[in-house]
């Protein structure tokens, strides 16, 4: 079965490697976190920006309508970032879109309006790291939230009339979730960032 490995990056990696973090990362990206007000999203804004230094074979981005970077001649891959961690995943043949949720109880809200299911607290942000994830793999917006098809947790479905596959992973507080586009399952290996900083 097809593996696909999601490198994770924390803010206390962030924070504690910033010096030999910041000279690999994108002054593009550099510029753009500095820009947060908030502390915890300039780490993870610096700490994506690490993991497309380190992950990604070239940095040649183009962008779809609705923002989503590509890279001209590939591989694809998507990035997000919940509480103190940012994730990305990369894949060289089909289309990819990752979301990752920090389980909060007093977010619920938001996954009640988009699902009538009767699901347990950790089963809400599964469905909804599903939803985003597949929403990302296509390259829409979060407009499509509410109609991108969540169940079942795990497992193929169709969506705008393509065929995409979804898993579902939780750990540590969080639930993470990899689309590919097609219908062919895979399953999630999660790296943490370490402190090698010429792997390529």
């Amino acid at each position: 079965m097809q593996r696909i490995t999601v490198r994770l990056i924390d803010i206390d990696f962030v924070r504690k490697n910033s010096e030999k973090i910041l000279p690999v990362i994108d002054e593009t990206r550099i510029l753009k976190a500095n820009r947060f007000l908030q502390e915890t999203d300039r780490l993870l804004s610096l700490g994506a920006g690490f993991l497309l230094s380190q992950y990604l074979p070239e940095k040649s981005f183009v962008f779809n309508k609705n923002g989503k970077p590509y890279l001209k001649n590939g591989p694809f891959f998507n990035l997000s970032h919940s509480g103190d961690c940012a994730v990305l995943a990369v894949d060289g043949e089909r289309e990819v879109g990752i979301d990752i949720q920090k389980i909060k109880e007093k977010d619920v809200s938001a996954i009640e309006y988009v699902s009538k299911e009767k699901l347990s607290l950790n089963e809400m942000f599964r469905l909804w790291s599903n939803k985003e994830s597949l929403i990302k793999c296509l390259g829409g917006n979060i407009s499509l939230i509410k109609d991108a098809p969540g169940l079942p947790l795990i497992g193929a479905r169709i969506f705008k009339d393509e065929s995409y596959y979804t898993q579902s992973v939780l750990f540590e507080g969080y639930s993470l979730s990899v689309t590919l586009k097609g219908n062919k399952p895979f399953e999630i290996v999660i790296k943490k960032a370490d402190c090698d900083f010429s792997v390529k």
